[in-house]
């Protein structure tokens, strides 16, 4: 467990430390039901792993044989007999890397049938709306965005060329009902500059998908990392400048207006990445990240949303050494958060 000095105000750490594995998704169905999706071991010997906190212990579990070596990286859960993680495989002396993608019966793991995807190709998110309606978005191959979707039964390709088109990828995925559900990520426009990148952000309205135009002044260089629908009627994303001057901006949509913040409007400059958006309710929103000030010396980016503005907040993370938080979330019903972390798992209620 970890030492007084990691304590804060508000925050319980319920597990962290070399036993714990590195943390990237988490999932919350009570306090007392958790899990969270990552990897133990380092490098390409480095095992796909699924932390459960049951309410007193972490216990962790392996999804995949002891030959499969690689990481998961997102996870979502409608109970505790219906849990999705997914990931990446590294194989040794090969470059490329294989999808992953499991499920939690309540007894077994059991590695989802994909339809047949080209080489390169990944699933960085997946979102389960119910049993028998679970979406995964990625890239399939290194250029083409792909929408998969699970009907209880079979996945399937959903047709997204029509809205997306070559050089693009999807890197995040939310919803609140089987026709609204949104997908972002980045489109490389071919243009002759190194960044000509822009945000792409997709919404499926129970039919078909529709892309929506929501850039920020034209720029290139932006593209959508992180999504979040929050069921009063608000989409929350998270953009990140590859163009190099690393500028992160939450942006906030109602279908009508948008609004933006840049992040380095709370911290000093320097490299910084965003990592996930959480709403709890309209007064109670969590980004968080990490901070590169000098590009060496990294830490917890954390900031929080009170209904009139944002605020930077002290967390464990910033005590503990290594410990950076990737992504949380929130207890349907209730004001308590769970955030997952390398090596850490922790509660702010």
């Amino acid at each position: 467990m970890p030492s007084a000095s990691a304590r804060v105000a508000g925050w319980r750490v319920v597990a962290a430390g070399e036993n714990v594995p590195s943390l990237y998704g988490v999932a919350a169905l009570s306090n007392d039901d958790v899990w969270a999706a990552g990897k133990t071991g380092t490098g390409k010997r480095s095992r796909p792993a699924v932390a459960h906190w049951d309410g007193r212990t972490l216990q962790v579990l392996y999804p995949a044989p002891p030959s499969v070596h690689g990481s998961l990286l997102v996870i979502s859960a409608t109970a505790g007999d219906d849990v999705w993680v997914a990931g990446e495989e590294t194989i040794p002396r090969v470059a490329n890397t294989t999808p992953l993608l499991f499920h939690w019966d309540g007894h077994d793991w059991r590695a989802a049938a994909l339809p047949r995807l080209p080489p390169d190709s990944e699933v960085s998110d997946v979102k389960a709306l119910t049993r028998d309606d679970v979406w995964a978005v990625g890239a399939a191959g290194p250029d083409r965005a792909l929408a998969l979707h699970y009907d209880g039964a079979v996945w399937r390709n959903s047709d997204i060329r029509s809205v997306s088109g070559g050089g693009t990828s999807l890197s995040a995925v939310d919803g609140s009902s089987p026709n609204d559900v949104w997908a972002v990520g980045g489109k490389d426009y071919d243009e002759p500059t190194t960044f000509a990148w822009s945000d792409l952000i997709l919404h499926w309205n129970g039919e078909k998908w529709s892309e929506i135009d929501t850039r920020f002044d034209d720029a290139t260089g932006v593209t959508a990392d992180g999504v979040a629908v929050a069921p009063w009627q608000a989409i929350w994303t998270l953009h990140s400048d590859k163009s190099g001057t690393y500028i992160s901006k939450i942006v906030r949509w109602n279908g009508w207006t948008r609004s933006a913040v840049t992040v380095s409007d709370f911290y000093p400059p320097g490299e910084e990445e965003l990592y996930s958006i959480t709403p709890v309710d309209r007064r109670d929103v969590w980004v968080l990240g990490q901070r590169c000030p000098d590009f060496n010396n990294c830490t917890a980016l954390v900031l929080h949303w009170s209904g009139h503005g944002w605020r930077t907040e002290k967390t464990p993370f910033d005590r503990l050494p290594d410990t950076e938080p990737t992504d949380a979330a929130t207890i349907p019903g209730s004001h308590d958060l769970w955030v997952a972390g390398d090596h850490i798992l922790a509660q702010y209620r």
